[in-house]
């Protein structure tokens, strides 16, 4: 059973939780650039397979299907770039309101900084466009990791815990509609709003068998658990390492997300822990295995 869980307004939550937590949106931008059950297939890269011609002729056509999907989201995302940037210009611009009023003068200035930093970002479109892709390759090796690993895993899918409790519902759900139109690709995951650095616990009993850091881009770790794969994004620093054991509940990361802090990378909209379920080399909302609040 699919748990549908929503909030009345998801960008006013994640603005409320963006000034309450002293959130600053793209601050840092230009120095980042330094530096019924739905499913999805999982975009993987893999190695040729053993056999004849005919498998190697499916291995090649599997391929070729998947640069073409990936060439056409980098045109999606580059043609939206100015829209993204935009779209977070104007939740600065929100949020320095709500700063202002309630004087919070420290915030304010973060923001008076993330809003020229932004500007600065709408002047550069070589800067711009090498920033929103790093974060798409990002994401885009984060699925490949994790559908590597599904594929080794043995199993019924178990049912999971929430990683953050969702005290703020869901900012925005699998294939959810208005992340596609925003970033012009499907979203296969949930997105569970959370202040910065809220602990993020692990889903189930399980092996930490990926920790990538990378730094201001897009930070991500992946568990193997019984029958699932679960993988944890934009998180902004970790608690174990890879090969460690853990149990469900057992805290793993804080969260990240916020525009500019590390591990958010370019496809954030403010501080929030993305969840995705891998089963079987497909993506399945996460709202299957979890639990209804």
């Amino acid at each position: 059973m699919v748990i549908e869980i929503h909030i009345p307004n998801p960008r006013a939550a994640l603005l409320a939780l963006a000034v309450g937590a002293g959130v600053f949106l793209w601050a840092g931008g230009v120095d980042m650039i330094r530096g019924e059950q739905q499913q999805y297939s999982v975009q993987a890269s893999v190695t040729a397979p053993a056999g004849g011609p005919e498998e190697h002729a499916v291995f090649a056509m599997q391929e070729a299907e998947r640069e073409v999907k990936q060439s056409r989201q980098e045109r999606a995302l580059l043609e939206r770039k100015e829209e993204i940037l935009r779209y977070q210009l104007r939740a600065i611009e929100s949020a320095l309101a709500i700063a202002q009023t309630a004087e919070q003068q420290d915030i304010v200035e973060e923001l008076l900084q993330s809003r020229q930093e932004l500007i600065v970002l709408l002047r550069d479109q070589r800067a711009t466009e090498q920033h929103l892709l790093a974060s798409l390759h990002q994401l885009w090796e984060a699925e490949a990791q994790a559908g590597r690993i599904a594929g080794t895993v043995s199993g019924v899918p178990i049912a999971l815990q929430w990683p953050i409790e969702p005290i703020y519902g869901i900012s925005a759900g699998f294939l959810d509609e208005e992340y596609e139109q925003i970033f012009g690709m499907p979203h296969h995951a949930i997105d569970i709003p959370a202040l910065q650095g809220t602990e993020v616990r692990a889903a189930a009993d399980g092996i930490v068998e990926k920790v990538a850091d990378n730094g201001y881009g897009y930070n991500y770790m992946i568990l193997r658990h019984a029958g699932v794969v679960t993988l944890y994004g934009h998180t902004e620093s970790f608690l174990v390492a890879e090969g460690d054991q853990v149990r469900a509940g057992d805290p793993i990361a804080l969260s990240g997300g916020r525009p500019g802090s590390k591990g958010a990378g370019s496809m954030t909209t403010g501080p929030h822990l993305h969840f995705e379920t891998i089963v079987n080399g497909e993506h399945v909302d996460p709202q299957t295995f979890l639990s209804s609040k």
